[in-house]
């Protein structure tokens, strides 16, 4: 069985490329399992994935240096004994690609899995990913993907592009290596990918590991809230989704995403991303919408949304 890895900074378009890969590959009639990783605690992208009808396994909250490689590799193994043809891991935003590497070489995994493709998705308009300690996490998902995707170009301009390119350089001169070769770049957009280009993404393969490991802060950098508040409603929930993307006041929030309910108890399946927010009715949710970024303010974000319990209290629902 094959393991491919999906990775990318919160926001960049992982999730949305998965679906279309999904949708490729069983077109192919080959069986496929979704493993998400997520930096937060409580896995929210599961259903935006379930419309596919792929069967969909959460591995959130937890960090694969820290006890969790062994939960990752059961689910590896279970997946060759179910018969999968292919697992797909989508990666969590913040993460060091040189744990997916380690977890695939323990020997029980090697005698039924092998890695197959990496995809590292770019995103124009929002240079987050090359700040701070999110560089060398950046470099790791760089240097390891056979296939380079950059997103959002409908709304990115050239110069956006030009200038994400020559920060992935950047990158991985710093550290003694090549610029990135231009043939393992993906420039289409979204709605224009088609099977030749998934072939590509099969064909590219993946490179391990071979630099110096660096030891991350990123459990310091970056952290996540999740809140079960509400709306008043659609318009209510982007506006005030743009707020928490836009206002420094709250800290560097860098991506919104889960459901909400709104007062007449509609469910909304909300995203917002660096240059855009999305909010979609869905007919069922989870209730959590996780919000990832640095520097949090926990008092000013639990003031974002509607506290449920103020609602209840007024009776509502």
């Amino acid at each position: 069985m094959k393991v491919d890895l999906i990775a990318g900074f919160p926001g960049s378009g992982k999730t949305v490329w998965i679906d279309r890969y999904i949708r490729y590959l069983k077109n192919k009639g080959l069986k496929v399992r979704v493993i998400q990783m997520d930096f937060s605690p409580v896995g929210v992208d599961a259903a935006m994935l379930e419309k596919t009808g792929c069967e969909i396994v959460d591995l959130s909250g937890v960090c694969l240096r820290c006890g969790g490689a062994a939960k990752f590799q059961s689910m590896l193994i279970r997946g060759a004994m179910d018969g999968c043809d292919r697992v797909i891991v989508e990666a969590p935003g913040i993460y060091d690609a040189g744990e997916f590497f380690d977890a695939m070489e323990l020997q029980e995994v090697k005698a039924c899995c092998r890695a197959g493709s990496m995809l590292t998705v770019l995103d124009p308009l929002s240079g987050e990913a090359f700040a701070g300690g999110a560089g060398y996490l950046t470099f790791t998902q760089i240097f390891s993907a056979g296939t380079l995707w950059i997103s959002k170009r409908e709304q990115a301009r050239e110069a956006q592009e030009e200038q994400l390119l020559e920060q992935a350089d950047g990158l991985l001169k710093e550290r003694g290596f090549a610029p990135v070769s231009r043939e393992r770049i993906c420039r289409k957009p979204l709605d224009q990918l088609e099977g030749k280009d998934f072939e590509a993404f099969l064909e590219g393969g993946c490179r391990f590991p071979g630099y110096s490991r660096e030891r991350n802060r990123l459990g310091l950098e970056f952290e996540s809230r999740e809140t079960a508040d509400l709306c008043e409603n659609r318009e209510d929930l982007e506006k005030r989704v743009r707020r928490l993307m836009s206002d420094p006041a709250l800290g560097k929030v860098l991506r919104v995403k889960g459901h909400m309910q709104d007062l007449e108890r509609n469910w909304y399946e909300v995203s917002g991303f660096p240059g855009g927010v999305r909010v979609e009715p869905a007919e069922t949710g989870r209730g959590i919408c996780s919000v990832v970024g640095r520097q949090l303010r926990g008092e000013v974000l639990a003031e974002a949304f509607i506290p449920r319990k103020s609602v209840r209290e007024k009776k509502y629902v």
